[in-house]
């Protein structure tokens, strides 16, 4: 993800992704069964290594240096498995707030956090899900403002649900996919919505300048 504005790009890594997506997923932690029980499980995985993503900033206007993101204020069990990544600053705001698709153990999340490109640094806002109904396999995010996006869903049946039916559904280009618009500036008590429905693998997705127009892949 490129901030054009501040000559940074923003880079989600996950070297164990193909064990983590839902499409793939059998099982996880918490589920009560360790992930190294997950077919073809990377070396990473199975050794005991470092299971987490990471979250990286490339100065590519200044200095060229790659840091990793720092995450401050998270929760201590938190993991980070990222995928779709964006970010919103509203004009004449410098707060650059970030929102990560993150596919957790139990159901896919956003996080929500605000970047601090001088200290390479993200704090924590939020995580938000609705425990796996209106956002259960979440690829990419769209941010209209610092509480409120869009969040495509690429699956319907997944492995952490459905064994077998999953695979079925990709064979057959099923038109399962959707998408939800979410509304946290009562993070009690966001607002889930599904604003398009019967989209084949529903991928990125973009708000045009004017902000009347969704794009979705």
């Amino acid at each position: 993800m490129l901030d054009h504005e501040r000559g940074v790009a923003i880079i989600s890594l996950d070297p164990s992704r193909i064990s983590w997506q839902p499409l793939h997923v059998r099982s996880l932690t918490s589920t009560g069964i360790d992930v190294t029980s997950i077919d073809h499980a990377p070396q990473e995985l199975t050794a005991g290594n470092e299971r987490k993503g990471r979250l990286l900033l490339y100065y590519y206007a200044m200095t060229g240096r790659l840091q990793e993101l720092e995450l401050v204020g998270f929760p201590d069990a938190f993991e980070l498995h990222p995928r779709g990544i964006n970010i919103f600053r509203a004009p004449n705001n410098s707060l650059t707030r970030l929102f990560v698709v993150n596919h957790g153990g139990f159901a896919s999340t956003v996080e929500v956090m605000d970047v601090d490109y001088e200290k390479a640094q993200a704090v924590y806002v939020a995580s938000i899900s609705d425990g796996g109904h209106l956002i259960i396999s979440a690829n990419a995010v769209a941010p209209v403002s610092y509480d409120s996006f869009y969040v495509t869903n690429d699956h319907y049946l997944i492995r952490r649900k459905h064994p077998i039916l999953p695979y079925s559904k990709t064979t057959w280009s099923f038109p399962l996919g959707w998408v939800t618009f979410v509304n946290f500036a009562s993070q009690d008590r966001p607002v889930f919505t599904i604003v398009a429905g019967g989209i084949p693998f529903a991928n990125g997705i973009l708000v045009t300048p004017t902000g009347k127009e969704v794009l979705v892949a």
